[in-house]
């Protein structure tokens, strides 16, 4: 039993030694295994930086490997070494030792087999199991187990700690230490571990929908990326842009919601990021409602959707607004910001100009400013023009003017006082409130003034309710209230001081005429030395000046004569000769005299003979135009002196019946008598005036056909004288009786002288007219007949007989154009609208024509052909400025009243022939479509003159209206031509308006048409049936049939074919 018992312990210590192998094994296996796995996955996770799931599949994977490991093969083996966890059966372990040894084999599993089996009452049993117990005793079973069978495991654990000890050498424990180190800590995010650090720069990532936001991030670290990337909520990626080595950026534009991102860089990312994105306010629409001030009267105004508008000034406007996701509305104004909530309307008067910025703003966001513009018009301040002030009797100013605002008027007043008073009186004028544009007439009573001189203005005063009204005034006026016979004085020394300069200046003139032929022969024959030549031309000079300030003491003189005494057409007259006198001196003149003296220092008398030449051409337009200066000046000196002595005697014809009154009123016969003297100490002072009149008519190149007033004159006189004799006698009924007739025949002369007036303006003017017309006729003859002798110049040979008829008929053109120079110019001393110009052009196409008549004498066609040309072209050129001066004279005629024209007739009582009227009608109607033109293209400059004319087209029109209405008072039966009439002098009447509205629409075009056509039919209806008598309506005819403009077109046009042919 002892021998059985060894052998059991000999088992026992076998299995703790084969568990004690096992354990070697185990930690050997385990070791490796750790290192192995350790090395391996801190390598792949630093390479590939692995999410957390993939660090804690390593991780789990490591523990539960190793677990595994260290369970199997450490572990249980521990627990059965030390029997805590049941062992290995004797069998299991007799099997392991008979595989492990040649000798035991079976034989130890047997005999523990054999000694299970019951061994009582067996003794074959016993023996066998004696006999295996002897086989086995001598071995010793533990060495079954040999612990250097572990070695091939050390391998296993040697390859890491080398791979460890390589990696140290080369640095990298770091990689096993941070992969590790990741491992164990899965379950952080990648970017715990990063070695730099995502910063976003971003304020705050949240903005509006719809806009674009810029994320900005900033890097900081040990080892940064060359390159970062932007990745969107919906998994796409973005390369961002750098902007320098730390800072990325990347744009989202558009952005339609609340979204997240990450950075990447370097297989690291961000956390995730969120950009929250909330509604922007936002206008759907607007509206202002614009009220006027309500003195304008212009209606309400509802604006939709536009900040910039236009409005008058003081308007109120109201603003309202529709929006969404809006709690205010920010309406700036610059020095006035308005918060007002989005579902309220604002309100604000408008007075400026104002500049205003619009913005939305809720509880997460303030729109951008929307700038607008509020353009005011001003209520601008009233015009007033007063068109006439003049004196037409001894005691009261009359004035004509127009006013006109925007909207409206309060008051229109005259302020007036003497000169040494300190305090303007006001009289206040009856206008029409509503009217925006009228004329007003005003007459101003002087006879209560102290002084002769007073000072006065207007003052216009519109509706404007903002500030009460504004105010508008005329320049203050001073004028001097001249009696009578200061008038008649002033004038006479006036007028005589101006002809005594212009016979000086023309003395001069004829002295440096003399002055400078007598240099010229000098010159010619060489007998000037250079000093004398010098002396010479210092004297010319000398004259010159002394020509030039002869002409500036008249130019002076006609501006101190007083127009406001004149009648319109000496207002023009004057004015023109006002400018006349201005070209009179002649800079070119004095230029040529300077360069004759660079010349004499030159000793170059050729040249200076050829200036001299030019200087008595330029001299000799000078003198024609003196001569021709006075003569006009003399005309309307007459004319002056012939009005006043008109006025005079109809004053004298009131203060003879102002006298006659005293008598009836039993006035005291000495001052009846005195008066009685005094009117006839004026009257004989009005028949020298008649005299002298008479006189300076005489001495005009072409004398007005004035009538002989020297008969009724007397009887004037001696009526006067019988008068006087009564009232000396103290016989009241006689001397009433004559002083009757003596008014009577004052009237009628004055009437008389009235007549002749008006029938020596208006037979001048049509002679003028016609002689004019002739001109222009001759020219155009003129100008064919010169085309001809141009064609013949160019085919006749130089040696064809017809060659010299061709130069006699130039010469003949010649003859024909000298013929019109001296027409021309005697007509150029009665009509002032013909222009220096005109002379100097005809002058210049006498000189080509004398050039041309040279050149063919000679042969030389070429330069007779080029002169020739010239010739067309000033005879063209003549014709279109004479034709203008036509225009200009034809449009004088319209404006003289019906009676000057209707002189000639003395059955037209005063009243215009329907043919007259007609001729006018037309003249207003051409003037009016002329003003619509300029107008157009004007586009609203000179409004003053624009009104001006207006109003004088309107009372022309109210003239002529008045005139018709006396003709058909005068008819009888025909109550089909009386309704014509009316007809027209209705739609005169809406024409007045019209004008002064200038309301130029196609109504009032049509209107003027049918009054011109209607106008005809009466007309020939009134002189079929022998109503109106044969009256000299010629000039009117010939007007409308003459169209001078056509025919010089046409020579225009052939010229240049000419001209062409010839170059």
């Amino acid at each position: 039993m002892n021998k059985e018992k060894v052998l059991y312990k000999k088992i026992e210590q076998f299995i703790r030694k084969y568990y004690k192998s096992k354990i070697i094994k185990g930690v050997l296996l385990f070791f490796s295994s750790s290192l192995l796995l350790l090395i391996v996955f801190s390598l792949a996770e630093h390479v590939s930086k692995m999410e957390s799931l993939g660090r804690a599949f390593l991780f789990w994977f490591y523990v539960v490997f190793n677990s595994f490991v260290f369970i199997k093969y450490i572990f249980l083996p521990l627990l059965r070494l030390f029997k805590i966890k049941g062992q290995m059966s004797r069998n299991f372990a007799a099997k392991i030792i008979g595989e492990r040894s040649d000798k035991i084999k079976d034989k130890l599993i047997n005999y523990i087999e054999l000694e299970e089996i019951d061994q009582k009452g067996n003794e074959l049993l016993k023996a066998s199991i004696s006999q295996k117990i002897k086989e086995l005793e001598n071995f010793s079973f533990h060495e079954a187990v040999n612990f250097g069978e572990n070695k091939k495991f050390i391998k296993y654990i040697i390859l890491p700690i080398s791979i460890i000890i390589i990696i140290f050498f080369i640095g990298g424990v770091s990689l096993l230490k941070d992969g590790g180190k990741r491992i164990a800590l899965y379950s952080h995010e990648k970017n715990y571990f990063s070695p730099f650090k995502f910063i976003i720069l971003n304020e705050s990532l949240s903005c509006a929908k719809h806009e674009d936001i810029t994320v900005i991030v900033k890097l900081e670290g040990e080892s940064v990326p060359e390159k970062c990337f932007f990745e969107t909520s919906d998994g796409y990626f973005f390369e961002m842009k750098k902007k320098s080595n730390l800072i990325y950026e990347h744009e989202i534009k558009n952005i339609q919601e609340t979204t997240y991102f990450k950075i990447h860089g370097n297989g690291y990312h961000s956390k995730k990021n969120k950009i929250e994105v909330f509604n922007n306010p936002e206008l759907i629409g607007f509206s202002v409602e614009v009220t006027p001030p309500k003195h304008t009267k212009e209606e309400t105004e509802l604006i939709k959707n536009t900040g910039n508008i236009v409005v008058l000034k003081g308007s109120t406007l109201r603003w309202s607004f529709e929006t969404k996701n809006t709690n205010f509305v920010l309406i700036d104004f610059g020095d006035d910001l308005n918060k007002v909530k989005a579902s309220k309307s604002f309100l604000k008067q408008i007075t400026k100009n104002e500049t205003y910025f619009l913005s939305l703003k809720n509880s997460k966001n303030q729109t951008s400013k929307i700038k607008y513009k509020i353009e005011v018009i001003d209520d601008y301040f009233p015009k007033i023009a007063v068109q006439d002030t003049f004196i037409q009797q001894q005691q009261t100013i009359y004035f004509t003017g127009f006013i006109s605002d925007d909207y409206g008027f309060n008051g229109l007043d005259f302020f007036y006082k003497n000169k040494n008073d300190s305090v303007f009186k006001k009289q206040n004028l009856k206008i029409s409130y509503q009217k925006i544009y009228q004329n007003f007439q005003f007459s101003f009573e002087t006879e209560t003034l102290k002084d002769s001189v007073i000072d006065f203005y207007f003052e216009v005063t519109d509706n404007d309710a903002l500030v009460g009204g504004k105010k508008t005034k005329t320049e203050l006026k001073t004028m001097k209230l001249f009696k009578k016979d200061d008038i008649t004085k002033k004038i006479k020394e006036s007028n005589m001081l101006i002809k005594n300069q212009l016979d000086i200046s023309k003395s001069s003139s004829s002295e440096i005429s003399e002055n400078i032929n007598k240099m010229k022969n000098n010159l010619l024959n060489n007998e000037l030395s250079l000093w004398e030549k010098k002396q010479q031309i210092e004297k010319v000079k000398e004259k010159y000046k002394g020509l030039e300030k002869n002409l500036e003491e008249v130019k002076n003189q006609l501006k101190e004569k007083n127009i406001n005494l004149m009648s319109e057409q000496e207002k023009e007259k004057m004015i023109a000769l006002q400018k006349m006198l201005d070209k009179l001196i002649d800079e070119e003149i004095k230029k040529m005299l300077e360069d004759i003296e660079k010349m004499i220092k030159e000793n170059d008398d050729k040249k200076i003979i050829e200036k001299i030449k030019k200087i008595e051409k330029t001299k000799e337009e000078i003198d024609n135009e003196i001569e021709r200066y006075k003569e006009l000046f003399k005309q309307l000196e007459f004319e002056e002196r012939f009005q006043n002595t008109i006025e005079k005697i109809k004053s004298l014809s009131n203060e003879q019946e102002d006298v006659q009154k005293m008598n009836e009123e039993k006035e005291d016969f000495s001052v009846l008598e005195k008066k009685q003297e005094k009117i006839k100490k004026e009257f004989e002072e009005i028949k020298k005036d008649l005299e002298e009149l008479e006189q300076l008519n005489d001495s005009l190149s072409k004398p007005n056909k004035m009538e002989n007033t020297s008969e009724e004159e007397e009887e004037i006189l001696k009526d006067i004288e019988k008068s006087i004799e009564s009232l000396n006698k103290k016989m009241r009924q006689e001397s009433q009786k004559q002083q009757k007739s003596t008014k009577e025949k004052i009237d009628k002369l004055s009437n008389k002288l009235q007549s002749s007036q008006s029938a020596m303006k208006m037979q001048s003017t049509y002679e003028d007219l016609d002689n004019l017309r002739q001109l222009l006729d001759n020219l155009i003859v003129l100008s064919l007949n010169q085309e001809n002798i141009i064609n013949k110049t160019n085919i006749i040979e130089k040696n064809n007989p017809e060659f010299v008829k061709n130069m006699i008929q130039q010469k003949n053109i010649l003859d024909n154009s000298l013929m019109i120079q001296d027409s021309l110019f005697a007509l150029s001393k009665r009509v002032i609208q013909i222009k220096s110009i005109v002379n100097k052009e005809i002058e210049e196409m006498n000189i080509n024509l004398n050039k041309s008549i040279a050149s063919l004498e000679e042969r030389k066609t070429n330069v007779a052909q080029e002169k020739q040309q010239y010739v067309m072209k000033s005879a063209n050129n003549l014709a279109l400025l004479l034709s203008d001066v036509l225009l200009q004279m034809e449009k004088s005629l319209s404006k003289m009243t019906d009676g000057e024209k209707m002189c000639n007739n003395p059955n037209s009582k005063g009243k215009g022939s329907l043919s007259n009227i007609k001729g006018l009608q037309d003249g207003i109607k051409k003037r009016l479509e002329e003003m619509m033109k300029k107008g157009k293209n004007k586009k609203g400059k000179d409004g003053r003159k624009n009104n001006q004319e207006m109003i004088e087209l309107s009372s022309e029109q109210e003239f002529l209206r008045l005139k018709l209405s006396e003709i058909t008072k005068e008819l009888s039966g025909e109550k089909e031509i009386k309704k014509m009439l009316k007809d027209i002098e209705e739609m005169m009447k809406q024409n007045e308006e019209d004008i002064i509205n200038q309301k130029f629409d196609n109504i009032f075009m049509t209107r003027q048409n049918k009054i011109k056509t209607r106008l005809l039919k009466a007309d020939k209806a009134l002189k079929e049936q022998d109503f109106e008598e044969k009256r000299t309506s010629k000039e009117w005819e010939e007007k409308q049939k003459y169209d001078i403009q056509e025919n010089i077109l046409k020579q225009k046009i052939k010229q240049e074919i000419i001209e062409e042919k010839i170059y």
